[in-house]
C-alpha cells in the first residue's frame, strides 16, 4: 500500500487532488490495514502448495489506477469523502468486506457514482397493493423501510438525482418518479434514472410478502404478516412479524429477526451477527464471521453454524427433533426447555464440555459427553473445534 500512498500524495502535489481529500482517502485505507492485522493468523498447511507465478493485482493498486487516470477536473467532481467512507464502513466488517468494496470501487465508473450534481427529490404515491400480494423492489444505495398494517398503502421515495450539470441534475429531480409496475398479486418497484442514494418508506396491507434486493443500506420490515425474501451486500437488516418463508442473505450486516411464525427461517451472513428473538419455525443460520443468538425459539428443525463466533440457543418449548450447532473458533451455549426426548451428543476438541441437564445413559470424556433425555426420540449434535460447549436443562415446572 506504500506505493499507492506515494502516488496520492504525487496527485495532491500536481493539484489534481486536495490535500483534504487525500488525507480522508488514506485514512480509510489505514482503517482497512488495522481491521486486517486483526484478524488471526491462518494455521500452516502441512504441505504449502507453490505460489502461482502470476499474482491477482492488489484491489488498491487497481483503485488507484482508476482515479490516476481521470482529469483534475474530474477528480474535483467525486465525493470523495463518500468513497472513504464507504472504506471505514466495510473495515468495520472485516478486511474481506474491505477488498469486495474496494474491488467494486475500481471497476466502477466513480464520477457515475459520486457526482456531486446530484438533487434531492421527495415523492409520495398511493400504492395499488392487496393482503396476499408480493411486493418487490431492487435498490442501489439506501435504506428501505416497510411496515404492514395499513388500510391507505402509500410509497414516499427521498432520493438525490443525479446530473452531469447542476441544471441537469435539478431538472431530473423536478420530473422524477419511481417506475411502479402493477400486475396481479405483484408490485414491482424499480429504480427510475441515475441515483446517488434512493430512501424509501413504504406502508403496505397486512399479509404481504416482500423480496428485496439491496447493494447497500439498511432494512426494516414490520409487521407485514408475509413471507420475506431479501438479499444484500453491505447494511443491516431488521425484519419483525413475517410470516411463511424466510430467507436473507447479506455479505457484511447484521440480521435480527423478531416475532416471526415461519414455514422456514434461513440466514446467511457472511460478516455480522444473527440474531433470532421469539419465533417459531424450523431455522438454518448460518454465518461465516459473526456470532448467532437464538432465543426464545421453536421449531422441530434447528441448525445453526459460524466458522468464527460464539452461538447461543435459548429453546422455549420442549424439544424432540433435529438439532444441530457447529462453530469452529467460538463457544456454545445451550439452554433446552424441560420436558424434551433427545438423544445428546456434546464434543469439543480444543474445549470444555459441560452438561447440567440430567442424561440417562450419561458417558462422558474429556472432550464428550453423550446421554438420553426421555426416550431419546430426537437428536442433539453440538460440536466446537476450539471453544467451551455448555448444556443446560431448565426446569419444566
Amino acid at each position: 500500500m506504500k506505493d499507492q500512498v506515494l502516488r496520492i500524495l504525487r496527485m495532491v502535489q500536481e493539484g489534481r487532488l486536495s490535500p483534504d481529500d487525500a488525507l480522508d482517502l488514506m485514512d480509510a485505507f489505514v482503517d482497512f490495514e488495522s481491521s486486517r492485522t486483526e484478524q488471526p493468523a491462518e494455521q500452516p498447511k502441512a504441505q504449502q502448495e507453490p505460489e502461482p507465478k502470476s499474482q491477482p493485482q492488489d484491489p488498491f493498486r487497481r483503485f488507484v489506477d482508476s482515479i490516476d487516470n481521470l482529469t483534475k477536473e474530474s477528480l474535483s467532481n467525486i465525493k470523495w469523502n463518500e468513497i472513504a467512507e464507504s472504506i471505514r464502513d466495510a473495515a468495520r466488517k472485516g478486511a474481506e468486506s474491505v477488498r469486495e468494496k474496494v474491488e467494486h470501487l475500481s471497476k466502477r465508473d466513480l464520477i457515475g457514482l459520486f457526482w456531486t450534481n446530484d438533487e434531492a427529490a421527495n415523492v409520495t404515491l398511493p400504492l395499488k397493493i392487496s393482503q396476499g400480494d408480493t411486493l418487490r423492489m431492487s435498490v442501489g444505495k439506501g435504506d428501505i423501510k416497510i411496515t404492514g398494517g395499513s388500510s391507505d398503502p402509500k410509497l414516499t421515495a427521498d432520493v438525490r438525482v443525479r446530473g452531469k450539470t447542476k441544471e441537469e441534475a435539478k431538472e431530473r429531480a423536478r420530473t422524477w418518479t419511481p417506475v411502479l409496475d402493477v400486475q396481479e398479486g405483484l408490485v414491482t418497484i424499480r429504480t427510475n434514472g441515475e441515483l446517488s442514494c434512493e430512501n424509501y418508506e413504504i406502508e403496505v396491507p397486512s399479509g404481504v410478502s416482500v423480496e428485496l434486493e439491496l447493494s447497500s443500506g439498511d432494512v426494516e420490515i414490520r409487521a407485514t404478516g408475509g413471507g420475506v425474501r431479501a438479499a444484500s451486500k453491505h447494511g443491516d437488516l431488521f425484519c419483525e412479524g413475517a410470516r411463511g418463508m424466510i430467507e436473507i442473505k447479506t455479505s457484511a450486516g447484521d440480521v435480527k429477526l423478531r416475532d416471526a411464525q415461519a414455514s422456514q427461517i434461513q440466514v446467511e451472513v457472511q460478516h455480522g451477527d444473527i440474531r433470532i428473538e421469539r419465533s417459531k419455525g424450523p431455522m438454518k443460520l448460518r454465518a461465516a464471521s459473526g456470532d448467532i443468538a437464538a432465543k426464545d425459539v421453536e421449531g422441530n428443525t434447528l441448525s445453526l453454524e459460524t466458522v468464527d463466533g460464539d452461538i447461543d440457543l435459548e429453546v422455549s418449548a420442549p424439544f424432540d427433533g433435529s438439532m444441530n450447532i457447529r462453530t469452529v473458533h467460538g463457544d456454545v451455549l445451550v439452554d433446552l426447555a424441560g420436558g424434551s426426548n433427545c438423544n445428546v451428543a456434546l464434543n469439543s476438541i480444543n474445549g470444555s464440555v459441560s452438561c447440567s441437564a440430567p442424561l440417562d445413559e450419561m458417558r462422558r470424556s474429556e472432550e464428550r459427553i453423550t446421554g438420553r433425555l426421555g426416550a431419546g426420540e430426537g437428536t442433539i449434535d453440538i460440536s466446537a473445534v476450539s471453544g467451551d460447549v455448555s448444556f443446560n436443562l431448565r426446569d419444566s415446572s
